[in-house]
């Protein structure tokens, strides 16, 4: 902030633009209304906030993090205790600062504003922007239409995370029972190694036993005289050869599949290090989508130009399989999310019902039969309830009229 503040002064003439006695600061229970809430959110921490309320003697147990933030937002609507502490704990965490950033000409603040803006640390130039009663109308709404667009970047931003998280963990837990199975692959074909080694080492004990065996029956028969002896001594001979042959043979086989048993081993552990590898792989990637979604800085639902906030939404078919991202758009949106197949055969109470209790209605047309859409038509008339014909059931379709209700919410698109 320093090094920000600096270049301000070397480029614009500091000196020229510092203006002395300019006009009192606002207080926060006199500053515009839509600057209140993103003040609130933005400016003091969870913990902060419930501190605050803590020494205004309001209990926060049992209350969400909406019921902290709405409690402050509602408090700074007046000069009372509550606001007076949020008030000096603001100065106390941006006095310093803000007393700089209020003397500032409004092009040079504006270009201050900016620069902390891309750079994620807009705070203290945010809170001084409310603070400043000699602050254009033209640069609140550029100042206010900043954070609140960036708001909703955020949870777009959110919701693409969720889902790029899921397809990971998934990916991740495919390749996880993968690696498990060539794990205990590899485990058997290690066993096999080891009895083939032993194999191996016992018929060349036996070979060896046979070799010695046949150089003492030769030298035996090289003393004999009797030529029944000799002929005897050959066919015993003749027998060891075959043995020897034999047990030759086993051994050759024995060492064939010592061979092709170990170069299926080492595939195996290649494929074992390729998989690790992309497991690691997926492991860093899964915890970088991690990384960015808390660093998202998500905005409070109860911006006061956020107008979808506790509205219950109900879908009339659309296709099944993607009510779980409907709700993801939905409740990221504020909203509460309420859904129906679009079936009849089972009459039209139900849908009626879920119809009553919503306040906004969403139909696809493309996957609704006809007897579906004239039936939420008039059921929308008849409880004047706020009805949308989509033409796809696409989750752009759906959140650009989402974006369209928060903008007009009391428009009715049932046509």
């Amino acid at each position: 902030m320093g090094e920000r503040l600096q270049v301000i002064k070397e480029n614009h003439h500091w000196t020229d633009h510092v203006k002395k006695g300019r006009t009192k600061r606002l207080n926060i229970w006199e500053i515009d209304k839509f600057f209140k809430c993103p003040i609130v959110g933005a400016c003091l921490t969870y913990a902060e906030q419930k501190q605050l309320l803590k020494k205004c003697g309001i209990c926060t147990k049992n209350r969400t993090p909406y019921d902290i933030h709405e409690i402050l937002v509602s408090a700074c609507d007046t000069e009372n205790p509550l606001s007076k502490k949020f008030e000096n704990k603001l100065t106390q965490k941006f006095g310093k600062m803000s007393s700089i950033l209020f003397e500032m000409d409004q092009e040079d603040f504006m270009a201050h504003w900016q620069e902390c803006f891309e750079a994620g640390d807009y705070h203290e130039a945010l809170w001084t922007a409310a603070c400043r009663p000699d602050l254009s109308i033209e640069n609140r709404r550029e100042i206010f239409g900043m954070v609140h667009m960036g708001m909703h970047w955020n949870g777009e931003q959110r919701t693409i995370c969720v889902a790029k998280i899921a397809g990971i963990e998934k990916r991740e837990a495919a390749i996880r029972h993968k690696m498990e199975k060539l794990g205990g692959e590899r485990k058997e074909m290690e066993k096999r190694n080891r009895q083939l080694q032993k194999d191996k080492q016992s018929l060349e004990v036996r070979l060896k036993t046979m070799v010695e065996e046949k150089n003492l029956l030769a030298g035996r028969l090289e003393k004999l005289e009797s030529k029944s002896r000799v002929t005897e001594l050959e066919q015993l001979a003749a027998r060891l050869q075959t043995q020897r042959e034999e047990l030759s043979d086993t051994i050759e086989e024995q060492n064939r599949q010592f061979n092709k048993l170990s170069k299926e081993n080492q595939r195996l552990s290649e494929a074992f290090d390729q998989l690790t590898a992309v497991n690691t792989q997926l492991q860093n990637s899964l915890l970088e989508s991690i990384r960015n979604m808390q660093r998202i800085n998500t905005c409070d639902k109860s911006c006061a130009a956020f107008d979808l906030c506790k509205k219950r939404v109900l879908i009339v078919g659309g296709i099944a399989r993607m009510e779980m991202l409907y709700r993801q758009l939905i409740e990221s949106s504020g909203g509460v999310f309420e859904y129906h197949e679009g079936h009849m055969k089972g009459g039209s109470k139900e849908l009626e019902n879920r119809l009553k209790r919503s306040d906004i209605v969403l139909c696809p047309v493309n996957c609704n039969s006809h007897a579906a859409c004239t039936m939420v038509k008039n059921l929308g008339k008849k409880h004047n309830k706020p009805v949308h014909m989509l033409p796809n059931f696409s989750l752009n379709t759906v959140s650009q009229v989402i974006r369209d209700c928060a903008a007009s919410p009391f428009s009715n698109s049932a046509n």
